[in-house]
C-alpha cells in the first residue's frame, strides 16, 4: 500500500510519461525518493535524452545533495538524535537503501560539531592538556611525530567483583535447572540476557595513564563513537 502510494506521489508529469511507456516501472520507483516534483521533473529533463537511464543513475542525481545514513558523520551523531534536532531522512521503499539519506546536511555538520565538543570536553576534564577535534579527516601525516597511549585497565573494586560472582552463580544454576526443558520460559531467557548484558559491562572497564602522558596530544574526528 506505501509502495503504491508513493509511486502516486510522483509528479503528474512524470506519471504522464510512464502512462505513454515513456520510461519503465524501474525508472518511476527510482523518482519516489525524493517529494520534490521540480527536483524529479530536472533529472528526467537531464537524463531523458542520455543514453544513462538506468534507475541508480536516477536515484543518484537525486541525492547527489544528500548524506547517506551509513556516513561517519550521521552514525556518530545517530539517525535518532538527527531526526528529533528535525533532520528529515529519505528512504526508498523500492530497494535496500541502507538506512537512506540525510537530507539536511547543514544540521547534520552543526550536531556533529556540537557533539565533538561535548567529546572534547568530557576528556579534557580527564586532565588532557590539547585535544584537537575535526569533523571529518585531519591533513595528511598529521600522525608524524605521534604515538600511541598504552592505558592500563581499572581493577576490579571488591563489590564489583562479589557482583560479578553472584550473577555467574545465578546464570549456572538456571542453566542447571532448565538444562532439560525444550524451550526456555520467556522470564529466564530475559533474564539470562540481562545477565550477559550485565556481565559483559565489567568487560568495558575505565582506562588509566600515566601522569607524564596527559601533556599528550588527542585527536578526535567524527568517526570516533561515543564512550
Amino acid at each position: 500500500m506505501k509502495q503504491r502510494l508513493r509511486l502516486a506521489s510522483v509528479s503528474p508529469a512524470l506519471l504522464d510519461v510512464y502512462a505513454d511507456d515513456g520510461m519503465s516501472l524501474e525508472q518511476l520507483m527510482a523518482f519516489t525518493v525524493i517529494a520534490d516534483h521540480a527536483r524529479q521533473e530536472q533529472v528526467w529533463q537531464a537524463i531523458s535524452g542520455s543514453w544513462s537511464r538506468e534507475p541508480y543513475q536516477i536515484r543518484r542525481m537525486l541525492t547527489e545533495m544528500t548524506v547517506r545514513a551509513s556516513d561517519r558523520r550521521a552514525v556518530f551523531v545517530g539517525l535518532d538524535v538527527y531526526e528529533a534536532a528535525g533532520g528529515a531522512v529519505l528512504r526508498d521503499l523500492f530497494q535496500s537503501d541502507d538506512g537512506g539519506w540525510l537530507e539536511d546536511v547543514a544540521l547534520l555538520d552543526r550536531l556533529v560539531a556540537e557533539k565533538l565538543k561535548a567529546e572534547a570536553e568530557t576528556i579534557a576534564a580527564e586532565g588532557w592538556k590539547w585535544i584537537e577535534v575535526a569533523a571529518t579527516d585531519f591533513a595528511y601525516g598529521h600522525t608524524q611525530g605521534l604515538r600511541d597511549l598504552d592505558g592500563v585497565s581499572a581493577d576490579l573494586t571488591a563489590e564489583e567483583q562479589t557482583t560479578i560472582e553472584a550473577l555467574n552463580a545465578e546464570y549456572a544454576r538456571l542453566e542447571a535447572e532448565y538444562d532439560s526443558v525444550a524451550e526456555l520460559p520467556d522470564e529466564v531467557d530475559q533474564r539470562l540476557g540481562e545477565i550477559e548484558t550485565a556481565l559483559a559491562a565489567f568487560d568495558d572497564r575505565p582506562v588509566t595513564y600515566q601522569p607524564a602522558d596527559y601533556s599528550a596530544t588527542i585527536r578526535m574526528r567524527a568517526a570516533r563513537q561515543s564512550r
